[in-house]
């Protein structure tokens, strides 16, 4: 009988292991995705895009490269990547911080001038960014993307949330 539990326990053990592995594919993709994106990587990011996703991606890549040329860089990046609910591969919820930092023309950091910028369910609306005058109110910055798997592959089929677009954060 504890011959049949062993197996039993072994199989499950690998069950397991094998979807967890799963799951961890979309999270690479969505790691270097949102690396390259961030880094405003234009070219790089889009090699983690679906086809369907190749404009937003350049828009949105588009908008950290911006910083540069008003000499901010976007430094700190420390963020976390999760799967969906219930082992939704297909959706990865990232949350974290990094930090937005103002260079002089040599590229050296200007002291004081780090900002962060917090990816998380409920985070004070320091900077007013949905400018209704309300610095005090908690809102959702967590960064949702979407994944598609196209055989071994996943790309990222669309963004939603973060500061491009922050909501309302969900009472309780």
């Amino acid at each position: 009988m504890s011959k049949r539990y062993g197996f039993l326990l072994a199989v499950l053990l690998l069950t397991a292991l094998v979807l967890s592995a799963c799951g961890s594919d979309s999270t690479a993709t969505a790691k270097d995705y949102m690396d390259a994106l961030l880094k405003g990587e234009v070219e790089t990011a889009q090699k983690y895009a679906c086809d369907s996703f190749q404009e937003g991606t350049a828009a949105l890549a588009a908008l950290a490269a911006a910083l540069t040329e008003e000499n901010r860089q976007i430094r700190d990046i420390d963020l976390k990547y999760d799967i969906g609910k219930g082992n939704n591969a297909k959706e990865v919820i990232v949350t974290g911080s990094y930090n937005v930092v103002q260079l002089t023309e040599a590229g050296a950091v200007i002291a004081d001038s780090e900002v962060e910028y917090e990816l998380a369910a409920s985070a004070r609306d320091k900077r007013d960014v949905d400018g209704d005058g309300n610095t005090e109110e908690k809102i959702n910055t967590r960064i949702v993307l979407t994944m598609e798997q196209d055989g071994d592959e996943w790309c990222v089929a669309n963004l939603e949330g973060g500061y491009f677009s922050p909501q309302a954060a969900e009472e309780g």
